[in-house]
């Protein structure tokens, strides 16, 4: 399976009080853009919330792991003066999302 493309992040999770569902939905999901009662995943079981709550995780974890990934072809571009200030900052958003996908934000 080839993946191009995927609906753009923030994902949020979500439920709907007397639902036996958990959603994933754009995080801009009002009711005036294009996102309006967009559902990206439903999730259902005695585990849904905390598997939406991992979904929702998704675009912010696959940027990371891209960010991580091209790291030597980063290297080389910007030399190594600046990669300690870009390693700490993608320490802090490597930890922003696992506590997102853990549900600890």
């Amino acid at each position: 399976m080839t993946m191009t493309a995927h609906t753009p992040g923030p994902w949020q999770a979500a439920t709907i009080e007397g639902d036996d569902y958990a959603f994933v939905e754009p995080a801009d999901n009002s009711t005036d853009n294009d996102n309006a009662n967009y559902v990206i995943a439903r999730c259902s079981g005695p585990d849904r919330i905390n598997n939406a709550i991992l979904i929702a995780a998704a675009p912010d974890l696959l940027k990371l792991v891209k960010d991580i990934a091209n790291l030597d072809h980063y290297c080389l571009a910007h030399g190594d003066k600046t990669l300690i200030n870009d390693l700490r900052a993608w320490k802090m958003e490597a930890r922003a999302a696992i506590a997102k996908a853990e549900g600890t934000t």
